[in-house]
This record gives structure tokens, C-alpha cells and sequence, in this order.
């Protein structure tokens, strides 16, 4: 599918003139609904399990601090920045949702194959934005890879300009930083997610260039 791309004022209209964006578009919407319907009874479920607790070398070198401010305000200052930017210009917007619904689904797969206790010192996270999908409880063995780190980094590898691109990858890596500095994660957690991102994001944007 060729990229659609116009001015703020009639970008969206071109783009729903094509059929295929359109299937697309609601294909990735659902399954986006459909997975975050779920993940209040996946971690439910995650929080019943046993799991190993990790001896995590750089994480006990790390003071424990409060930093949920700092996380959030560049989780959703880059996810602000990139609906801007999809409202501009709406191709990007397949890449994002069919990405989010690859990563969610993976991380699922690797939180169940890796179960693991939540490092010694975590300081629960305060948002209450995205603690609307976790249930009634404050969930602590969502762990391998960060979804947090991976969010911020899905943001980036959706963008297109490549300033764009290493401002907000910047953000993910401090992201992925101060979840360490709050002990809600290990260093594993962290390391793993841009990768495990990247490779998803590459399907994405395959299935929404073809």
C-alpha cells in the first residue's frame, strides 16, 4: 500500500478512500481492543504464579528512588507527540497499532515462558492512565521484557524522519533507565525490549506497507 500522506486537513480523508487502508485500519483497531480487553485477567493470572527472583548485579547498584513522574511524563509526552504526528501524516498509524498489538502479544508469550519474582526494592508505579489495564492490583511480575521501555521504543521505530526518531529512542532509553532506578524491573527486562520491538515493528510495518 503506498504511503498517504497530505496536509493535516485532508490527509485522513485520502487515507479512508482507500479500501485497503480502511480494512486495515479496523483489522489493527480490534485486535488493539481485543488485547487490551484482555490483559486485566493476564495479569491477574501473572500475579498467581511463582517465578524466579533474578541476582541482578547493576540493579543492586542502583539507589531505589521514586521516579513514576519522569516515566510517565516521557511515556506520554512521546505518545502525544506521535498522535501528532499520525494525525498529520495517517499511514503511520497501521504500523503503530498492528506493532502494539505484536508487542503486547509477545511480551504475553515471554512473561508466561519466563516467570519471574519482582526485584528486591520495587516502588510500585503511580499512573493512573495506564493502570486502567491492570486490574484492581498494582502489578509487579509483568517483567520480561519492560513494557514500559518497549512502549516508548515502538513509538520511535513507527516514526519515520530520523530526528524524530533518535529524540524519542533518547526517551526510551531513560525510560528504560529510571524503571531500573525504581526497581520495577531487571537490567534483562530492560536491555531485551528495544531489540524484541525493533523485530516486531519490522512485521508491522511490512504488513501495513503490503
Amino acid at each position: 500500500m503506498q504511503p498517504l500522506t497530505k496536509t493535516r486537513s485532508d490527509g485522513w480523508a485520502l487515507a479512508w478512500q482507500s479500501p485497503v487502508f480502511r480494512r486495515k485500519f479496523v483489522q489493527s483497531l480490534l485486535a488493539s481492543v481485543l488485547i487490551l480487553a484482555v490483559l486485566p485477567f493476564f495479569f491477574d493470572f501473572i500475579q498467581t504464579r511463582s517465578g524466579t527472583r533474578l541476582n541482578d548485579w547493576l540493579l543492586l547498584q542502583l539507589p531505589t528512588r521514586p521516579v513514576s513522574v519522569w516515566i510517565f511524563g516521557l511515556l506520554w509526552g512521546s505518545g502525544a507527540w506521535l498522535a501528532w504526528r499520525i494525525w498529520q501524516q495517517p499511514n503511520l498509524a497501521l504500523p503503530l497499532l498492528a506493532g502494539y498489538f505484536l508487542v503486547t502479544l509477545t511480551r504475553m508469550a515471554t512473561i508466561l515462558l519466563f516467570p519471574l519474582e519482582p526485584p528486591v526494592g520495587l516502588l510500585e508505579l503511580a499512573d493512573p492512565i495506564s493502570n486502567q489495564f491492570y486490574g484492581d492490583q498494582f502489578i509487579t511480575k509483568d517483567l520480561f521484557f519492560s513494557g514500559h521501555t518497549s512502549s516508548v521504543f515502538l513509538f520511535a521505530f513507527v516514526l519515520d524522519k530520523p530526528r524524530e526518531k533518535w529524540i524519542i529512542g533518547f526517551c526510551g532509553v531513560a525510560v528504560g533507565f529510571l524503571v531500573l532506578i525504581q526497581h520495577v524491573h531487571y537490567t534483562i527486562d530492560v536491555l531485551v525490549a528495544p531489540f524484541a520491538t525493533y523485530f516486531v515493528v519490522q512485521l508491522a510495518k511490512k504488513w501495513a506497507a503490503n
